[in-house]
């Protein structure tokens, strides 16, 4: 099957215990910077974003586990990002007929997501 909109992968986000270790492993051992952090608008827990390239705001996000969190594994969401609008709503679309779980859309200032899970309950982010 061919589609007429696929998305790229962006970035990755993970669920972590240890935020401040973890942050620091990541720059010492890979070069990446933290581009932002703290507690967001749009989360209420500690976030912290990174890059290793200074066009991109983030390619790598840490996300300090809460109660209710998945109590092992590390993957938070996958992310795609999209060249337009009209290629988002065509996933909107997908998301529907396929009937995905937990479909939300969110305005985020800089950017336009859609979220929802996959049939294992991973979180997918397409943005613009």
């Amino acid at each position: 099957m061919t589609l007429d909109s696929v998305p790229s992968m962006t970035h990755v986000g993970i669920y972590t215990d240890q935020p401040d270790i973890m942050r620091d492993f990541y720059c010492r051992t890979l070069g990446l910077v933290v581009s932002d952090s703290g507690v967001g608008h749009f989360f209420t827990r500690r976030i912290i974003f990174m890059t290793g390239d200074p066009t991109q705001h983030h390619q790598f996000v840490l996300v300090a586990r809460e109660p209710g969190d998945p109590p092992t594994g590390a993957l938070f969401q996958v992310s795609f990002k999209v060249k337009c609008l009209d290629d988002m709503r065509k996933i909107a679309s997908r998301t529907e007929v396929l009937k995905a779980p937990t479909v939300r859309k969110i305005n985020h200032g800089n950017s336009w997501s859609l979220y929802f899970n996959d049939p294992d309950n991973n979180m997918i982010e397409i943005y613009m």
